[in-house]
C-alpha cells in the first residue's frame, strides 16, 4: 500500500495556464505599466521591429541598472498580456547562446 505521493508522479504545473495567471495579464495593458515593466515597453518601442533580446537591452540599454533576474519575468508578463510577442528570431547574447527577441504588438499610448 502507497501512502506517499511521489511528486514526480503529479502533472507538472503550467506557467500562465492558470486562472490566476490569466487574472494577471488580464490586468496588464499598456496604460497602467509602470515601473520596470514601463521601462522595458519603452525600450521595446523604441527599437520597434527590429526588438530586442534580453541580453541586449541590458547590455546596451540599462547596463548594470538592473538585474537580469527582473528583467526577463517583465518580458514573459509583457508577453502573456500580449502586449511583446516573440518575433521568431533569434540572437546570440554574450556567451554565444540564442535568445528570443521580443517586439512590441500593441503601441497604442
Amino acid at each position: 500500500m502507497k501512502f506517499m505521493i511521489d511528486l514526480f508522479d503529479l502533472p507538472p504545473a503550467a506557467p500562465g495556464k492558470t486562472d490566476t495567471s490569466k487574472e494577471a495579464a488580464a490586468y496588464i495593458t499598456v496604460h497602467n505599466l509602470t515601473g520596470l515593466r514601463r521601462k522595458v515597453y519603452d525600450t521595446l518601442a523604441l527599437h520597434g521591429d527590429r526588438g530586442r533580446t534580453p541580453d541586449e537591452m541590458i547590455a546596451y540599454d540599462f547596463g548594470d541598472d538592473i538585474n537580469p533576474y527582473s528583467l526577463r519575468p517583465r518580458l514573459t508578463e509583457l508577453r502573456n498580456a500580449g502586449i511583446a510577442v516573440d518575433t521568431g528570431e533569434r540572437r546570440p547574447n554574450r556567451r554565444g547562446r540564442n535568445e528570443i527577441v521580443y517586439k512590441i504588438l500593441k503601441q497604442s499610448l
